[in-house]
């Protein structure tokens, strides 16, 4: 059985996919902060001051979205799980 068209594993294997992406995106987002960041040190101005203030905005944002990523992935295997626990009660009830 499945999630549709779906088999277990393949649903588990974009659970996975979406935990790789949650860490590589945190990964950049902090390699660009340092960037963005490390500028302040070069660029003295009243457009690198608005530049940083608008990445800062920005990345209040950005920073939520890998923990809402492990979030979802969180609930998708909670749910994979789940239906696998249903497809073995229907399967032994069946018997």
């Amino acid at each position: 059985m499945g999630l549709g068209r779906m088999t277990y594993s393949e649903a588990t294997a974009s659970a996975d996919k979406l935990g790789a992406i949650a860490a590589d995106l945190d990964t950049e987002l902090t390699n660009l902060r340092n960037e963005i960041l490390g500028m302040d040190e070069v660029l003295k101005s009243e457009g690198a001051n608005q530049l940083l203030e608008t990445y800062d905005n920005l990345d209040k944002e950005l920073i939520k979205c890998p923990p809402k990523i492990v979030e979802f992935e969180k609930y998708l295997r909670d749910a994979i799980e789940e239906y696998k626990q249903d497809d073995q009660t229907l399967i032994e009830e069946g018997k």
